[in-house]
């Protein structure tokens, strides 16, 4: 525009210049010129029209000049104007349209012929409001920059644009029409609200990543930690920032060989996922075993991160093994049950004609010595068989109400016998400890076989100590220890200075028949049994133990919250009690039915005998008014004893029961829970005299 007006003002000053250049010779010169072309004319007439004529023309000429410029400034603006982008129109005072660009046509669909010298059709009835409130303020000489307003087009769409526009006034200041330029945003819109999705589907996946229960860690190619998550720090005991920028390796354990991890490396950068568990480090130095599932993360075909997904397995794998173990233990226990009732019926019938033997042979006899050593050793199978039940959780058991510090003091002269006098027995009991329920006679087992394996752990001079004590557990004390339960428990505490274990013998000490002693000195059952008696009363045992470093065996009975402390008692009569009523005998193994029945006729009692609980049936109901007592073994083929019992007790009101087996299970539990008498085997006469006169006595 400079330059235009810059040679404009040029050509005026020529103009100008060659108008006075005209003039001066026109005055000084038009008088001789005119005379010499026209003689006897009068000259000032010519002169007058001539210099009309030569002004007009000049005149025309510049006029001419300026419409033209300004036909090329129009045509300059209207170009701008049709070329541009944004939709350009003008509307006047009364909302018509003046004018309407190419992109006006484009964006509103409507074409300058349809609008023009019309009302302006782009404005939605719910924002006529709003554009009425937009031309008050143009008219008031406003200007709008940049608003937001929603239009329409022509197929009936309603799309977003901006908006600016500003009032045209005429010479007089009056607003005469309104010049306005607005944009279709419906593509930034879009834009913006994806942008706006992807920022917040991003935080979600923050969110969802720092809320996961599982520990995630981002790596990059390198294996180098760019991210972790708050269930890291949890798991690993490490903060994000002593994370941040170091390798992966971090964590290592040390539990696995370098071929493990170079298979992983090898499956994961040829794009495949890698799954297994992973034995890892805590801060703290401990170890843990997490599930791992390891990602890789591809931008655009390029390999740029490692995502690693990991779940805490330890408790999971700890209460598996535990199961194992437990499943284990079923199995042994049901076959040591069901080998324990017909090894105990032999063992009855071997110690009971060993008995009578003994009874009938005089004192200077050689063969008595012998016999007692029959006896001496079917006894000991007697002792091997109860702790085979104790370890299947199916000995019968008569629980009392006890007071541990009370019942550990009898046992401690006992106790240290065992152990021999080269062992300090140290005994520190608990304050005011709390009850518990359970057989005196299986805390005697437990104490007896802890304090034989310390003997044994300790080489030469060495301490046991017993302690016991009151225990209230949380859900965070139980939580690491599968098994145990949140409660209140009494601890009985048995640990020793030995040799102590490894953790691969540690896991095994309850296996039956695991031993690591020689054959001559251990069956493997000790340690067995004290787990199958904790079981059975309903409590939880633990051992801590390093090798050099001793031994502990803390066991968790709990607490009984009910009755009064009931007095230990046990009598054992040394003399055979006699008698003279009926009995009915059922017994299906036939060695020990005849020899029961000779024992009992020997003490002077009348016997009806027979294998079949069927024929009982016929027999009670044939001699039912003479039998006073129902001598049977609880597991036989035809019917349980205790079934039988109660079809003989209908026939015969008056009849009482005593039950046998070598095999106690539940029912026989429920027996002594309802107080009835009831005979292990296998037993002796002695034994067998005594109950067979409590029971009628009863």
């Amino acid at each position: 525009m400079n330059k235009r007006y810059h040679h404009g003002f040029s050509g005026a000053t020529a103009v100008v210049c060659w108008y006075l250049i005209f003039g001066a010779v026109w005055i000084l010169g038009s008088d001789l010129a005119l005379a010499a072309f026209f003689p006897g004319q009068n000259v000032q007439t010519v002169k007058g029209l001539l210099f009309i004529a030569v002004t007009a023309a000049l005149v025309f000429w510049l006029v001419r000049r300026l419409e033209h410029r300004q036909e090329e400034s129009e045509a300059l603006q209207q170009a701008i104007i049709e070329a541009s982008p944004s939709a350009v129109f003008s509307i006047d005072v009364d909302g018509k349209v003046l004018t309407w660009n190419k992109a006006a046509e484009r964006i509103f669909g409507w074409t300058a012929g349809e609008v023009i010298g019309r009302m302006l059709p782009i404005v939605p009835r719910d924002k006529e409001s709003e554009f009425a409130a937009i031309r008050e303020r143009l008219s008031a000489h406003n200007q709008v920059a940049g608003e937001e307003v929603m239009r329409l087009r022509k197929n009936g769409e309603l799309f977003p644009g901006r908006l600016s526009a500003a009032p045209v006034h005429n010479s007089a200041g009056e607003v005469v029409a309104i010049m306005a330029i607005m944009d279709d945003i419906t593509e930034q819109k879009r834009a913006s609200e994806a942008l706006k999705d992807a920022v917040n589907e991003r935080e979600r996946l923050q969110k969802a990543i720092e809320q996961s229960a599982e520990s995630i860690v981002i790596t990059d190619t390198g294996g180098n930690i760019v991210h972790v998550n708050g269930a890291f720090e949890r798991s690993s005991g490490y903060t994000r920032d002593e994370v941040i920028g170091q390798s992966a390796a971090i964590q290592k354990s040390g539990q696995h060989d370098p071929s493990f991890y170079e298979d992983m490396w090898r499956t994961i950068r040829n794009g495949d996922i890698w799954r297994g568990n992973v034995v890892n480090r805590h801060k703290e130095g401990t170890h843990f075993t997490e599930d791992v599932s390891i990602a890789p993360v591809f931008s655009d075909g390029k390999l740029t991160n490692f995502v690693a997904v990991k779940r805490d397995i330890t408790q999971e794998l700890n209460l598996r093994h535990q199961l194992n173990q437990a499943q284990k233990m079923e199995t042994v226990g049901r076959l040591a049950g069901g080998v324990a009732h017909d090894f105990n019926n032999m063992l009855s019938v071997i110690l009971g004609y060993t008995e009578i033997a003994l009874g009938q042979l005089p004192e200077s006899d050689p063969v008595r010595e012998s016999l007692a050593e029959v006896r001496s050793a079917a006894k000991r199978s007697a002792d091997l068989t109860r702790q085979l039940l104790a370890f299947a959780r199916k000995q019968l058991i008569s629980p009392e109400v006890l007071d541990l510090n009370a019942t550990v003091s009898e046992t401690l002269k006992m106790l240290q016998r065992l152990i021999g006098e080269n062992v300090d027995l140290s005994w520190e009991p608990g304050i005011n400890l709390w009850p518990v329920k359970m057989d005196p006679v299986q805390l005697d087992q437990i104490l007896a076989n802890l304090a034989i394996n310390a003997r044994d752990a300790i080489d030469e001079n060495g301490n046991l100590t017993i302690k016991t004590a009151n225990v209230k557990l949380e859900e965070e004390d139980c939580r690491d220890i599968p098994g145990l339960f949140p409660g209140r428990y009494v601890l009985l505490s048995v640990s020793d200075d030995g040799s102590g274990m490894d953790e691969n013998v540690a896991e095994q000490i309850f296996e039956p028949f695991f031993t690591t002693k020689p054959e001559v000195l251990g069956t493997g059952l000790g340690l067995s049994t004290v787990y199958g008696i904790v079981k059975q009363n309903g409590g939880f045992i633990r051992v801590d133990s390093q090798p050099g470093a001793g031994t502990a065996f803390d066991i968790y009975l709990p607490r009984f919250q009910s009755e009064a402390l009931g007095s230990r008692e046990r009598q054992r009569a040394a003399n055979e009690e006699r008698g003279s009523e009926t009995i009915l005998l059922v017994e299906d193994e036939q060695a020990l039915l005849k020899l029961a029945r000779r024992i009992l006729e020997s003490l002077g009692y009348n016997v009806i005998s027979t294998e079949s609980p069927r024929e009982a049936i016929e027999l009670a109901e044939t001699h039912g008014a003479d039998i006073r007592l129902l001598m049977t073994d609880l597991v036989m083929p035809e019917m349980n004893g205790h079934d039988l019992y109660q079809k003989i007790h209908r026939s015969v009101p008056h009849i009482k029961p005593l039950f046998t087996s070598g095999y106690t299970a539940t029912i026989h539990h429920d027996l002594v829970e309802e107080g009835q008498k009831f005979l292990q085997k296998p037993y002796s006469s002695t034994t067998l005299s005594n109950k067979v006169r409590e029971a009628l006595d009863g």
